[in-house]
């Protein structure tokens, strides 16, 4: 399996896609050989952060293709859970986003060979009955408990860890400029930088207007209802 090995805080989004994963899995052998391969030296979460940054698939796949892997009864192992995650992302892909690359982009981003790809994406199919669309409420659970793992997951904070609270400006009609990984600011869009001075990528958003916030719903939820915001959040050095 390819795919360099990252720094572990780099790793949080995916923590809880590892997490719900681990949990359908089951003894080692038993997975569907087309999806089975030799056990990755690559953890599923820096896998899943290696094709996230070259997919450019919508944020939505991500629990669609959970749904899709448990859903699918396929056997879900150590060998099998990498490439049945490929699968279940490219349909999760095709079915969600208007647009999206070619299998053989998909294949090469996934570190499998166009034929391998296209049976698993087969596989995965006949094991979904066809059917590979997701009703908004199955889909808004399965991100509610991916949302939940991955703050169980999130590193603590330590004594090396300020609080800050901001004064947040959103003119009408004007989003706020942030783009969230679980409850940590993953940038800031440069056109709205003003309107979000002191807001910095890798902080963790502790709560808006004095109510705590614990997934990136209610951060959105949030910031959709508030035209002025005050937000405290956390910064390590």
């Amino acid at each position: 399996m390819c795919g360099p090995c990252v720094a572990p805080r780099t790793l949080t989004p995916y923590l809880g896609i590892e997490s719900i994963l681990e949990c359908m899995m089951v003894q080692d052998g038993c997975g569907d050989s087309v999806f089975r391969s030799n056990v990755p030296c690559v953890r599923l979460a820096e896998y899943a952060r290696w094709c996230d940054e070259r997919m450019k698939c919508g944020p939505q796949c991500w629990a669609w293709a959970v749904v899709l892997i448990g859903r699918s009864k396929l056997p879900v192992t150590h060998s099998t859970v990498h490439r049945m995650l490929l699968a279940a992302l490219l349909l999760a892909v095709k079915y969600s986003d208007d647009v999206y690359y070619t299998n053989k982009v998909y294949a090469t981003i996934g570190c499998v060979g166009l034929a391998e790809l296209n049976k698993m994406e087969v596989a995965m199919l006949g094991a979904l009955d066809w059917q590979a669309h997701i009703d908004n409420n199955t889909f808004a659970h399965m991100q509610a408990a991916i949302d939940e793992r991955q703050a169980m997951l999130m590193p603590p904070l330590t004594t090396a860890t300020y609080m800050h609270t901001l004064e947040v400006s959103k003119p009408q009609g004007e989003p706020i400029g942030l783009i969230l990984k679980g409850t940590r600011i993953a940038g800031v869009i440069p056109r709205s930088t003003s309107h979000t001075s002191g807001l910095c990528r890798g902080m963790m958003i502790l709560s808006i207007n004095g109510h705590p916030v614990q997934t990136d719903h209610e951060i959105t939820s949030m910031i959709k209802k508030c035209s002025d915001m005050y937000v405290t959040v956390a910064t390590s050095v």
